[in-house]
């Protein structure tokens, strides 16, 4: 029987080869979509899937907020807090976890064999991480590879990098941070590379030095992880923990309430990207299967006589059901076949695309490939069994006699499933005009800064006095000053694009009433180089350095946070800084983007300071030749070289740095574009075979038609009529759900574009054309045939 089945579904499917290949194109993009959407999801579902007690580890957040100041909510604690919670019984294990600072690693096993560079991935832990995490360790035991301070686990690769050698244990790295300061530390233990599916990221774990009691409740600056006992109610310890520390006198005397929330580690949180890629995954998907289920209804149809002659000769009901379900079922195996076949020839570039976050093919833990079998046989169940439903619901005794039956009823079916694909359309349509508007508006709105042309060089690791420090860094400024290629130089602690840091308070008239700022020390040339205005008052004085010390610039946010309202009326005007370090306003400058558009404008202060930082440089131009460029940092490079010899020279283009903070936007605009691109080409494929089976089956009523007057151009309307009205149809039922869907989208950035009536409408007004012109050709063809002939045949 099966045989059969298979000799009469090669028979058909061969002798309607178009409409096979339409389905099997539409099927395979379908399922390749979601394949590998699917496999990008998954890759964050299974993120740190390998720790072996995932399901007892617990994150600490903290929510902190007093009277003057709005809440703050993050996973960053105070160092007390893993003091309180490690005395707790239900809590096995704590552990803290934070970011080093970027420092200068060095190797120097002997004097003519020193490795140094300029390190990112250091953080400071302690000799609990290894114990509740599982990161294999290649040599050392986890057990004591940071019991003592001073210690340092570091990478396989990174072992190779500095010594030559997977097996570093005993031997010693230096590690200088930016104002000078050296530790050296002793290798304990190698462990693996990190897996991509991890959302730790470190080349070096350092035991440091603890805290001094003193700065316990100092500043929210650590991760802090707990692992607890098997069977433990978290919201009973939230409780317990949050008043306990509310109970500190450190944060009593000021004013911070803190409420303490456990999230579980093993509990995955998608991103809105990954959201929004599964709702785009769902509705190529729809619409591969409805193009299907359209195409299917309309051949079917022609089969009417087929169908009668086999009843004639005794097949049964069923028999025929089942012919039409072994045929959709070859169609859809295949499609998988063949979606699987081009997975796996595109993975390693799919792999490279998104930095290894998708889940391979072979060796998926289980869950994705499973759910996408499920969806591939639930897809072939419904793609199979309505066709076959609309076909068998007519009375097949009068198939010999009508041949062509149902006509009214299947053309109102399929009008239908064509309004749900132009519907989905529209969806992505207009979704993916509103995302390119929200990419080049984050790109092209003014951020109240001038990162053009800058070239920055990372700060110098250099040892030495504070003196020594600032002669040197002094030095190198005014020998890059006589390179002709340069506008101006500067320095400052942070630099735009970087994340704000160096939380602090200022004060007006009572110390109690402090408000939250992020500190900058820069030099008197930073806000010049940079354009940033000044709105009241004016910058620090050249050469007037001691005096610029005890100033202090704010940019609005900051000034209306302490309650200035008229900026000129308050120049000058004394701040306490901390409560304690009086300060005097010498300015206020215009907010700027320090960050993405993504993120509000924090409230910022600019401190004196000219003996460390970055240094940004001004290039009179950039071009795009790279070997203008290079010449260029080959002649900053040389000063460097003259200035810090025992420094690697480290450099970055601002431009290019600030726009990678929206990458992950720029990435998803990119897969948005071509799974758009991808329903779009579907539907076309399915609106091009309805228009051509329409076509065929009203060529009589053309050729009458004709016959009585009408005009080619008459059949022409006649025709795109009824493919406007679906159209219009689709992009009532459209427009409010895209509109939807971006507001949710467009939640995600603290400055964003209106969804305005512009972009809806060059969306609509796209597609319409676009689907117009899919239709033409048959239309066309149809409308311009002879009526004679046509009446002939």
């Amino acid at each position: 029987m099966i045989r059969h089945y298979f000799k009469l579904a090669k028979k058909v499917l061969i002798k309607n080869k178009y409409y096979t290949v339409i389905n099997v194109f539409g099927l395979v993009c379908g399922m390749l979509s979601v394949l590998i959407i699917a496999k990008y999801i998954g890759g964050s579902l299974y993120v740190d899937n390998f720790h072996v007690k995932k399901d007892r580890i617990y994150t600490i957040a903290q929510e902190e907020s007093s009277e003057n100041n709005a809440s703050i909510k993050g996973e960053t604690t105070y160092w007390g807090l893993g003091e309180i919670v490690n005395q707790y019984p239900e809590v096995l294990s704590v552990s803290r976890y934070n970011y080093h600072v970027e420092s200068l690693v060095i190797s120097e096993e002997d004097a003519d064999s020193r490795i140094s560079f300029i390190e990112n991935k250091i953080f400071s832990t302690d000799s609990n991480f290894l114990k509740i995490f599982s990161f294999p360790l290649i040599f050392g035991n986890p057990e004591t590879a940071l019991s003592r301070v001073n210690s340092i686990v570091i990478t396989k690769s990174t072992s190779q990098k500095y010594f030559g050698t997977t097996n570093a244990l005993g031997k010693v790295l230096t590690i200088r941070v930016s104002w000078g300061k050296e530790t050296m530390y002793e290798v304990t233990g190698v462990v693996e590379d990190i897996p991509k599916n991890s959302k730790f990221r470190f080349d070096f774990l350092v035991h440091s030095s603890p805290l001094s009691t003193e700065y316990y409740w100092d500043v929210p600056a650590h991760k802090t992880y707990v692992l607890l006992s098997e069977k433990i109610e978290s919201p009973k310890l939230e409780t317990k923990l949050t008043s306990d520390i509310n109970e500190i006198a450190p944060l009593e005397k000021t004013n911070k309430k803190v409420v303490i929330s456990l999230e579980p580690f093993a509990k995955k949180q998608l991103s809105s990207i990954e959201y929004m890629l599964a709702v785009v995954g769902l509705f190529i998907l729809l619409i591969s299967w409805v193009n299907f289920i359209n195409q299917s209804i309309g051949q079917s149809y022609g089969r009417f006589k087929e169908i009668g002659i086999l009843r004639v000769m005794g097949a049964t009901v069923a028999n025929l059901k089942s012919q039409f379900y072994f045929e959709s079922g070859l169609i859809c195996l295949t499609s998988l076949i063949i979606s699987v076949v081009v997975y796996l020839g595109l993975e390693p570039y799919l792999q490279s695309f998104t930095n290894g976050h998708l889940l391979p093919l072979i060796g998926d833990p289980g869950f994705i490939n499973l759910a996408f079998l499920s969806i591939f046989i639930i897809g072939t169940v419904l793609v199979a069994a309505i066709p076959s439903m609309v076909l068998f619901s007519h009375n097949l005794s009068s198939a010999l006699q009508k041949g062509f039956g149902g006509k009214i009823g299947s053309l109102r079916l399929r009008k239908l499933l064509l309004i749900f694909q132009f519907s989905i359309s529209t969806i992505l349509m207009i979704c993916i005009f509103v995302i390119m508007n929200q990419l080049d508006f984050m790109s092209s709105k003014n951020k109240g800064i001038n990162i053009e042309n800058t070239i920055i060089v990372k700060s110098p690791m250099e040892k030495g006095t504070w003196e020594s420090k600032t002669k040197k860094l002094r030095l190198f400024k005014e020998k890059c000053k006589e390179l002709s290629f340069l506008a101006g130089i500067t320095s400052s602690s942070t630099i735009p694009g970087e994340e704000y840091r160096r939380e602090s308070f200022l004060s007006l008239d009572d110390p109690n009433e402090k408000k939250l700022v992020y500190l900058n020390g820069v030099d008197d040339r930073f806000l010049d180089l940079y354009e940033i205005r000044f709105v009241a008052g004016g910058n620090f004085i050249p050469n007037a350095r001691w005096r610029n010390r005890k100033g202090i610039i704010l940019n609005e946010s900051a000034a209306r946070a302490l309650g200035i309202i008229d900026f000129d009326k308050m120049m000058p005007t004394k701040l306490l800084l901390d409560g304690d370090k009086e300060l005097e306003l010498m300015g206020i400058v215009e907010n700027y983007h320090k960050t993405s558009l993504r993120y509000e404008i924090r409230p910022m202060a600019f401190q004196f300071n000219d003996n460390r930082g970055h240094f940004s440089l001004k290039v009179h131009s950039l071009s795009n030749d790279y070997n203008d460029l290079q010449k260029k940092v080959s002649g900053i490079e040389n000063v460097w070289a003259q200035v810090y010899p025992d420094n690697p020279f480290d450099y970055f283009l601002l431009a290019e740095r600030f726009k990678s903070q929206d990458k992950e936007d720029i990435y998803f605009a990119k897969l948005f574009k071509i799974f758009t691109a991808l329903s779009i080409v579907i539907s076309c494929l399915g609106l091009f075979g309805f228009s051509l089976l329409v076509s065929t089956k009203r060529l009589r009523e053309i050729g009458v038609r004709k016959i009585f007057g009408a005009s080619s151009f008459n059949i022409l309307v006649m025709f795109t009529k009824g493919y406007l009205g679906s159209l219009s149809v689709a992009t009532i039922i459209g427009i409010p759900i895209a509109y939807s869907l971006m507001t949710i989208w467009l939640k995600n950035y603290a400055y964003k574009v209106e969804i305005g009536f512009l972009s809806i409408s060059l969306a609509v007004l796209s597609l319409t054309l676009i689907f117009l012109f899919t239709v033409l050709y048959h239309t066309i063809k149809s409308s311009t045939a002879n009526p004679v002939t046509i009446l002939r045949g």
